[in-house]
């Protein structure tokens, strides 16, 4: 972690409490009255001190499972791939706040070329930004951290592109192409019988337990493809949305 003002010991707070196995600090700035602001583990006494180094028993004792230490106070992160090697050599993650741009770039195409996640930060005021880069191979498994969506159901239709419509007040906030499936839903059963669920042994004899995409109509009404190999939709039923990568 690499800048510790106000966001950075706020990031390095959450990290240590969480519990890591180590957690490296860095900072090249010292401690102005300014960061009193919003530094929480920074005081008068602390003024013209590293914040890093200033910082550093205090976070510690937020969780002694965690080795924290620091690296290169008062010093710049390099730019040089030989040099930065030296010094995130063996890290899993990278965080950067305060930083100059420049060395915001070499440590990204270090971090890229040699599989660590890169994670850049910075606050101004009411406005922040934040940029990741957690390799070509990492998988988004949830676009929004929002809790999986569960809506009750008043009707399905027997047709190529079946609605859904919800029982009246209710709505949803499904998008185009989210992934549903449906629970205690009566009627609806398979015409040719119950078919087996692929890489086990467990059978689906309806509609519940299906996997269907979500094309939107409007709040209480949606589309979910071919409906027509069920038999009627009796009553009752959720339709529960499933978190899928992207």
């Amino acid at each position: 972690m690499s800048g510790m003002g106000a966001l950075g010991v706020e990031i390095a707070k959450n990290i240590v409490l969480s519990g890591v196995k180590r957690f490296t600090l860095h900072d090249s700035r010292k401690t102005t009255h300014r960061d009193l602001s919003g530094q929480f583990f920074l005081n008068e006494q602390d003024v013209g001190k590293n914040r890093a180094e200033a910082s550093i028993n205090k976070i510690q004792q937020l969780n002694y499972y965690v080795k924290v230490d620091s690296a290169l106070l008062d010093k710049e992160l390099p730019i040089e791939e030989a040099e930065i090697d030296k010094v995130l050599k063996g890290y899993t993650l990278v965080i950067l706040s305060d930083c100059d741009f420049k060395i915001q770039i070499a440590i990204n195409k270090y971090c890229r070329k040699n599989g660590i996640f890169f994670i850049s930060t910075d606050t101004c005021g009411p406005f922040a930004r934040l940029f990741n880069d957690f390799g070509k191979d990492f998988l988004v498994i949830d676009k929004n951290g929002e809790e999986a969506q569960e809506v009750m159901i008043s009707g399905i239709t027997n047709e190529e592109k079946g609605v859904v419509t919800l029982l009246q007040g209710h709505k949803h906030k499904f998008e185009d192409g989210d992934t549903i499936s449906f629970k205690n839903v009566e009627g609806m059963k398979l015409k040719d019988g119950p078919l087996e669920i692929e890489g086990t042994k467990d059978k689906i004899d309806s509609i519940n337990g299906f996997k269907f995409k979500v094309e939107t109509i409007n709040a209480s009404s949606f589309k979910i493809g071919d409906t027509t190999k069920f038999t009627p939709y009796v009553g009752n039923g959720l339709a529960k949305q499933i978190k899928t990568p992207i």
